[in-house]
């Protein structure tokens, strides 16, 4: 019986603790916010121009055959078909922009992407051609470098 007392009276110390850190921590915000509105500078306006030095894609899902693969006559499936899921981060060289046709874009990732079957090749080779033919397609060297933020070959 004793014990339950002195536990029952540590679990409301300590979720008054948390609540107090929880309460000191979301003032310790909010009063930031305000000095910043007041007129000091902020901290978010370095993070909005790194920001805007990457432009994602995400969300690719491509179909990877490879060309040289033989069926099994069996189940009739093909034994070197893969499917790729990937996200694209692209590099922008200071003062670049991309251009705002975005699907065009995407297409050109797509299909650049569709044309390695190989694995080690999506991971060496199509970052390099990527960055070539979207510079191509923009008449600019806009891209910096290109990145796999997700990359799952299933």
């Amino acid at each position: 019986m004793f014990n339950r007392v002195i536990t029952r009276y540590y679990k409301i110390i300590l979720a008054s603790m948390c609540l107090f850190i929880a309460l000191h921590a979301v003032d310790g915000a909010l009063s930031s916010q305000a000095e910043n509105v007041s007129g000091q500078k902020s901290e978010v306006i370095p993070q909005t121009v790194h920001e805007k030095m990457f432009e994602n894609f995400d969300n690719f899902i491509v179909y990877l055959k490879d060309p040289h693969a033989v069926e099994d006559n069996q189940q009739g499936i093909n034994r070197k078909e893969r499917i790729l899921i990937c996200n694209v981060a692209v590099e922008l060289n200071p003062g670049m922009g991309l251009s705002n046709e975005r699907v065009e874009l995407r297409k050109i990732i797509y299909n650049t992407l569709k044309e390695q079957w190989d694995f080690f090749k999506i991971q060496s080779r199509s970052k390099d051609e990527i960055k070539i033919r979207l510079n191509h397609y923009m008449n600019a060297e806009a891209i910096k470098k290109v990145y796999f933020s997700k990359l799952v070959v299933l």
